[in-house]
């Protein structure tokens, strides 16, 4: 696979809510897994690497419980599941952050309700039983992605992107096998929560507060 394929598939300017069929169709197999797909990230990401999510939308998560749906994790099926590395720097994940927690004028303000971690090997270990597909059911990429807070800023150099490898199987097991697919990653990720008060000294918490108190309002 060349450089140029996966480097244009998944520039920043092709961005697309279907990336995860696009990756299949033009670069099968995780194949631009063996290089850096964006020319202004830090490298392609390395199996011994540790990735995270955020979930700020109460609709993947019970704030009561801190029990996260399947369907949280649905995004890896379409543009992919966004992550930031654990090599990020603080500012990295501030930024990532607060474009998370941004909300244009008049919207409710958000917060990182729950975070959590995975390992890159584990993620790309997933494997699925059925026999019509390829076993294995997740690459991870160094994409980068636009700015939402401010838009003319630079992209942030440490995330990333889970991508289902949409296989397109017979339509009458497709909906099971992606509702199987979420339930293991789903599984992957709940292992390792990462209590957010305590992330990096409290980073993410003072995150919260900032964004609960206006601060992130786009105009």
């Amino acid at each position: 696979m060349s450089c140029d394929v996966c480097t244009k598939l998944f520039s920043i300017d092709s961005l697309s809510g279907k990336l995860a069929r696009d990756a299949e169709e033009q670069a099968p197999g995780c194949q631009c897994e063996a290089m850096a797909v964006s020319l202004s990230s830090i490298g392609r990401i390395q199996d011994e690497e540790i990735v995270f999510r955020a979930f700020v939308d109460p609709a993947d998560v019970d704030e009561q419980t801190g029990d996260v749906s399947a369907d949280a994790f649905r995004s890896a099926h379409e543009s992919g599941l966004s992550v930031f590395r654990d090599s990020s720097t603080n500012e990295e994940i501030s930024n990532l952050i607060i474009d998370i927690l941004s909300v244009k004028e008049g919207r409710p303000f958000k917060k990182i309700i729950c975070l959590f971690k995975a390992r890159c090997v584990d993620i790309r270990s997933i494997w699925h039983p059925m026999p019509i597909v390829d076993p294995r059911q997740f690459c991870i990429y160094d994409q980068l992605v636009p700015r939402v807070f401010d838009s003319e800023a630079e992209p942030v150099r440490t995330h990333g992107i889970v991508l289902s490898r949409l296989l397109n199987p017979h339509k009458d097991v497709k909906r099971k096998l992606h509702k199987d697919i979420q339930l293991d990653i789903r599984r992957l990720f709940i292992s390792e929560r990462v209590p957010v008060d305590e992330f990096r000294d409290g980073l993410i918490a003072r995150l919260n507060e900032r964004s609960l108190a206006g601060d992130f309002i786009r105009f």
